[in-house]
């Protein structure tokens, strides 16, 4: 807020000036602005003694921009300042040191002079301003500099030597075998056999059996010897018999004849069968039998009439996989029965020997049949059963049981209910789910209930 002034007005009393209120209202602003930029807005704190207006009282000294006092308990930012003047009395650390390679070292005060001593090879001056050069002279041996070297190792391993020729590998003139860390040549033969030739020294290639070797002002000729009934060597093939193409030796058609085979025939079961023959229509005492790798692999594909093959057994327990035989049949000894098999097994094959048992809409396991019954159909099993037709059951009434127990196999279709001799309505009057007989309302107390069974 810029500060506020009271009007006076021109002359005394004019009416002109600001009045009471507005002058207090003016006052009080200033005084305001005053406290807040001095102390809190109700307090002046330039002082110890915060309640005190006093700018000067307890101050030793007042810094100026041009005055000299002397700091205590100041941080000064040189970020923000710029220091100058100061001398190494007033640092805490007014020198550097330097360290050589054997941890020797010197200490250099702020101001001082650092030497850079060339040695050999090494020449360092000083240009104007702020540069150092270190120059090498041409003793120092670089990457491109032409030197020639004495009593120095070189280790190949760590470094690579090119440019070598014959006349540098001289012997004392050059690099002898001795300077070398591999001086020799190492070959191999097929059998993994291992040896080696000194440089310099002789590799003698020597001739085999079938194989001729030559050697040339600059060359080595490995050639082989036509083969012989005494010498092996490179082979012909006679063009009647054979062709060759690409080194792919092919036996012509009709090239080879039964005299140069040392068998030309085969022997099936007791028959003699001669290569190149007419087709044989009969092979006698012929066994078809297979191992435990091909037993049950490829077919047999018989067109003609009148084959003959058994395929009898001892008993059903010596009879084969049904699943790996399916489509085979089976008779099984002294009891008339044949059977063939599929993935579910072996299922007899009905005549008049069998049982109408084996038929899977027949069961006589359940209830074994009795004499003067008959086969029954039942609807929830899907199978006949043994039935008697005409029998009947007796029941009596007890006034509340509606539910009393029959025999299975019938329905409200194929049975009559008498209650004291008076016929019922089926399914008006009684219903049959199973083996229940439910009456709609029990039969009375004594009531004599009679089912008969049609079939």
């Amino acid at each position: 807020m810029a500060k506020q002034t009271l009007n006076i007005g021109s002359v005394a009393n004019d009416g002109t000036g600001t009045n009471l209120r507005a002058g207090g209202t003016i006052i009080n602003d200033n005084f305001n602005e005053i406290y807040t930029a001095l102390g809190n807005g109700t307090t002046i704190t330039l002082t110890a003694t915060p309640t005190e207006l006093n700018l000067l009282a307890g101050a030793t000294a007042i810094v100026t921009s041009t005055n000299s006092v002397a700091l205590t308990n100041k941080t000064i930012s040189g970020a923000s300042n710029t220091l100058s003047n100061i001398g190494n009395s007033s640092l805490t650390n007014s020198s550097f040191s330097i360290r050589d390679d054997s941890s020797s070292a010197i200490s250099i005060a702020l101001g001082g002079t650092l030497k850079i001593k060339s040695n050999d090879g090494i020449t360092t001056t000083v240009s104007q301003g702020d540069t150092i050069n270190i120059q090498l002279d041409n003793t120092v041996v670089t990457s491109t500099s032409i030197n020639t070297l004495s009593n120095k190792t070189i280790v190949a391993s760590s470094n690579t030597i090119s440019g070598l020729t014959n006349t540098n590998l001289n012997g004392s003139a050059g690099i002898t075998n001795a300077n070398l860390a591999l001086p020799y040549i190492r070959f191999t033969d097929e059998s993994s056999t291992q040896n080696s030739v000194a440089l310099g020294g002789k590799l003698e290639f020597l001739a085999g059996e079938g194989i001729n070797t030559i050697v040339g002002a600059s060359s080595l000729t490995i050639s082989a010897e036509l083969a012989t009934s005494a010498n092996a060597g490179v082979a012909t093939f006679n063009t009647a018999s054979f062709t060759v193409n690409s080194g792919d030796v092919t036996i012509k058609s009709a090239g080879v004849s039964n005299a140069q085979l040392a068998n030309s025939s085969v022997a099936i079961g007791t028959s003699t069968l001669t290569l190149g023959a007419a087709a044989t229509t009969s092979i006698a005492n012929l066994n078809l039998t297979g191992t435990s790798a091909l037993s049950g692999t490829g077919t047999i594909d018989l067109t003609g009439a009148g084959n003959k093959v058994r395929f009898n057994f001892a008993n059903v327990g010596a009879r084969p996989n049904a699943t790996t035989y399916q489509g085979a049949l089976a008779v099984v000894d002294g009891t008339a029965k044949a059977y063939f098999a599929d993935s579910g097994g072996w299922n007899e094959i009905a005549n008049e020997n069998s049982s109408i048992n084996i038929f899977t809409d027949v069961d006589l396991v359940t209830a074994a049949p009795t004499g003067k019954q008959t086969l029954s159909w039942v609807s929830a099993s899907g199978k006949f059963i043994p039935a008697t037709l005409g029998a009947t059951t007796i029941l009596a009434g007890d006034g509340s049981t509606v539910a009393f127990t029959i025999t299975n196999l019938y329905n409200v279709n194929n049975i009559l209910v008498f209650q004291n001799g008076l016929c019922l309505r089926p399914t008006s009057d009684y219903t049959v789910s199973g083996t229940t007989l439910t009456f709609l309302s029990p039969p009375p107390l004594a009531a004599v209930i009679m089912v008969r069974y049609l079939g």
